[in-house]
């Protein structure tokens, strides 16, 4: 070490020596209020601290008076650290002992005397009254004791009411299959006749009973799953969420330039979403009976779905798979195909960090309406002298539980071919439009599993999406930024551009939509297109890529004319337009 890095050294153990002798901190919290990155004048260099980032600096060795003009401007936050009160971990030692020292005694007095409970249990109250005694009459003692208290009961609720829905939950999993099984398969017989004297009554209802405990183990498990998977989620902090979102909303708004500016402009959203800004809880607030809502209507399918065999005949052939065939009926096959639906949906939220309760809420909705819409096939068939046991049906009854908007286009597309006229033809078509002709899954990189986490926003189409609130989505769900803002872009220059006819009525014979060929050149967003004509040679000749019928003008500049307008469109060319690396603000010379 250089004799001018020991003099230095020297000089700042001697300045926060006399700052510690004076009362005041010794350290300060620098927090960077700004989306760039902070340089920070020291007296030995110079402190960089990321964007929303922290540091902690000696006293010392920093300009407090240049501090305070960048704090008043917005761009930092100040935090005093204040030492550890002196002698804090003695006192606790002391207070420790002795309290320890009163249980031995007392616990002496117990063995020589004989008197095990008096001595003890006095002990005991010594001991906790020498400790409250302690506490109070020590300053940092009592400070640091109420300090702990407060942390403790302003986090123990959550966790308290995460455990009581999975004890909740659990009685449900395993009381609902139990008594269905327990009186259906009359187990107190079963019982019965397995303490029978009759050799073959006794091993008629031992496979019986075994076949049951096999179903039980399966439908609890199954329905146990996609529930297990919400409680042993890994949550991120809320802190760290919130400070990923404020990024987010510094490179959408162009108008907030500190965190002051956006707790001013979005505060009320972010606390609401993730708590106080400071908090450290991993709970999100919101009520947790989806949970047992779709809990029960599992365990119900389940239940259901296996309900119809015999486990006596299964297990005497030695086929246990038979005991978990399930019964081969429209419904069933629904719910199987929700169930499957509902586990890859679950699973998904479980790897990206975004399973809510109201994906539970979903999954419950999808069951039943997935059932519901079985039974309706069932009845269809059967009453055009169908087998409703058949294949064809079992597959589509799967399906309808998957993809259930695509068995209703299919049995419209059915009841056309059916009616005769083409006022009958109409008429369907009016009556059964229960789809959306514009669903997210007609934009690049969404799929069904992403649709129904839009729609748990409210987001049930493209349109939806274009002029859905941009931030909300942000604080709601944990699609990855870019992606969602692919999206959100993709949907405002299909809604300008795509054809947007029904595509049942005219049987899919329409000419290449103006999206169609803007993909062709590869222009997938409107941001991208607003960039071609901008940056493009000859605009004029730009204006030719899409066909336009004679006599109208380029339909490129209508598109981009009309796309102008659009309320997230300046946020998305905020977003485009940032650089790869964050500037960097010096301080305090750029405050001064």
């Amino acid at each position: 070490m250089s004799d001018d890095a020991i003099a230095i050294t020297g000089a700042l153990a001697a300045q926060r020596a006399d700052a510690a002798l004076a009362g005041g901190p010794t350290e300060i919290e620098l927090t960077n209020c700004l989306p760039a990155r902070l340089s920070v004048s020291l007296a030995n260099g110079r402190l960089l601290i990321p964007p929303l980032g922290h540091a902690r600096i000696d006293t010392a060795v920093v300009d407090r008076d240049g501090l305070e003009v960048a704090r008043r401007a917005g761009a930092i936050e100040i935090r005093d650290i204040e030492p550890p009160p002196g002698g804090r971990a003695g006192a606790w030692t002391t207070l420790l002992c002795t309290a320890g020292a009163t249980i031995a005694f007392f616990a002496l007095l117990a063995r020589s005397t004989g008197e095990d409970l008096v001595y003890l249990t006095a002990g005991g109250v010594a001991a906790v009254a020498v400790t409250l005694v302690g506490i109070a009459t020590k300053p940092t003692l009592r400070a640091h004791a109420v300090k702990s208290l407060r942390t403790a009961l302003t986090e123990l609720p959550a966790p308290l009411r995460e455990a009581f829905m999975f004890a909740l939950a659990t009685v449900i999993m395993l009381a609902l299959p139990g008594a269905i099984l327990y009186f259906g398969s009359d187990v107190p017989q079963l019982l019965d006749q397995l303490h029978a004297g009759d050799a073959a009554v006794h091993h008629d209802a031992a496979l019986a009973l075994i076949g049951i405990g096999v179903q039980f183990l399966c439908i609890v498990g199954a329905s146990a799953l996609p529930v297990l998977l919400y409680f042993v989620f890994d949550r991120e902090r809320m802190l760290t969420l919130r400070q990923r979102v404020t990024r987010h909303i510094f490179r959408l708004d162009a108008s907030v330039r500190t965190r002051g500016e956006i707790d001013a402009k979005y505060g009320q959203w972010l606390d609401e979403a993730f708590g106080r800004r400071r908090s450290e809880a991993r709970f999100l607030p919101g009520t947790r009976w989806p949970i047992l809502i779709a809990t029960t209507v599992l365990t119900l399918g389940w239940a259901i779905a296996l309900l119809d065999t015999k486990p006596t005949t299964a297990v005497d052939h030695g086929s246990l798979t038979a005991l978990i065939t399930p019964t081969p009926a429209a419904p069933t096959f629904a719910f199987l195909g929700a169930y499957y639906f509902a586990l890859n949906s679950v699973l998904r939220g479980f790897v990206r960090g975004d399973l809510r309760p109201k994906t539970y809420a979903q999954v419950a909705t999808r069951i039943v309406g997935s059932v519901v819409l079985a039974f309706t096939l069932e009845r269809m068939v059967t009453g055009l002298g169908g087998d409703p046991t058949s294949a064809s049906l079992l597959t589509f009854a799967f399906i309808a539980g998957v993809v259930p908007e695509t068995v209703l286009i299919r049995l419209q597309e059915l009841s056309r071919v059916i009616a005769r006229s083409q006022s009958g033809k109409r008429e369907i078509d009016h009556a059964s439009r229960t789809y959306e002709t514009e669903p997210l899954t007609r934009l690049q990189g969404i799929d069904i599993y992403d649709r129904a986490r839009l729609l748990d926003e409210g987001v049930t189409n493209v349109e939806g999406l274009a002029h859905h609130d941009l931030i909300e989505l942000l604080l709601k769900t944990r699609i990855p930024a870019t992606q969602l803002l692919d999206w959100v872009d993709q949907a405002i220059l299909f809604i300008h551009c795509a054809n947007t006819s029904d595509p049942v009525a005219d049987g899919g014979k329409n000419a290449p939509s103006v999206l169609a060929q803007l993909r062709d050149y590869g222009i997938r967003t409107a941001t991208e297109l607003r960039r071609a004509y901008d940056e493009a040679e000859n605009q004029n000749a730009f204006l030719t890529i899409v066909r336009t019928p004679s006599g109208r003008p380029p339909i490129i500049k209508v598109v981009l004319d009309a796309i102008k307008e659009e309320e997230w469109m300046d946020a998305l060319v905020h977003w485009r337009n940032q650089p790869a690396r964050p500037r960097t603000v010096k301080v305090p010379e750029a405050y001064a």
